[in-house]
């Protein structure tokens, strides 16, 4: 019997011994609150798939404002620590989608195989000669979700310093080419301008392929029920493409 696992946010050592479970979920840092809640939703729907948060310290929340590239590097140097060779399994919403991406492309580099990489309705920073703002406004894609009433003064303003730490990472970003395929899954429910881009501005970006899904809710609702679970089954899926291809390769 499988055990079911727990959404935990992971170092090497727990990376390193669940790993032989089966290929793992990571996501990428967002905030405890909206990573928790994906985490959830995948392990319910996935009961036999390790899934792991990677720790947010890299993000400007512990650490001072950090580059992208840098958040990245920090994380793939965990995962090489614990995990030399893979296979990897990345996902992310919003910001960690795009975290996603760079440690993708960064373990790319190093050898390392990455089967998956899902991004959830990230948007492609954009040169816009110096203004800096996420494609489309940084109103719809990396405002600050609405708080849940009464939190920890404390907790809103780490959470408000970690947001605003991201952006500023974001802003400065420019991605380099990923030779892989990227599965982004793209909000539906979204402005009129936004749908004007299905690809998010990725596809010149991406070299191995790039395969849309739509997801009906937006940018925020994705990680709310029912678009979340949504999300989940769709995710679910193509996992299970994944799983089948490594076994098929082993057999080889």
């Amino acid at each position: 019997m499988v055990m079911k696992p727990e959404p935990i946010f992971a170092g090497v050592e727990t990376i390193r011994k669940r790993f032989g479970e089966g290929l793992a979920i990571l996501l990428s840092p967002q905030g405890e609150a909206l990573t928790h809640r994906l985490a959830r939703s995948l392990a319910a729907i996935a009961p036999d798939q390790p899934v792991f948060a990677l720790e947010a310290n890299g993000s400007g929340r512990d650490n001072g404002a950090l580059g992208l590239v840098e958040i990245a590097e920090r994380h793939v140097e965990t995962l090489r620590r614990a995990v030399p060779d893979g296979p990897y399994l990345l996902a992310g919403w919003s910001f960690g989608g795009v975290v996603a991406f760079e440690i993708a492309r960064q373990l790319h580099a190093a050898g390392s195989e990455v089967p998956l990489l899902a991004l959830f309705d990230s948007w492609v920073p954009v040169d816009d000669g110096g203004a800096g703002e996420a494609d489309g406004s940084d109103d719809r894609v990396d405002r600050l979700p609405e708080l849940p009433a009464g939190l920890d003064p404390a907790r809103v303003e780490r959470t408000v310093a970690l947001y605003r730490a991201q952006l500023e990472a974001l802003r400065s970003y420019r991605p380099g080419v990923y030779p892989g395929a990227v599965t982004l899954f793209r909000a539906e429910h979204t402005e009129p301008e936004a749908l004007a881009r299905p690809s998010n501005g990725w596809e010149p970006f991406v070299e191995g392929g790039l395969e849309l899904q739509a997801v009906a809710a937006s940018h925020h609702e994705m990680l709310n029920p029912p678009g979340v679970e949504e999300l989940a089954a769709k995710l679910r899926s193509c996992i299970e493409r994944v799983v089948a291809s490594q076994q098929g390769a082993l057999h080889e």
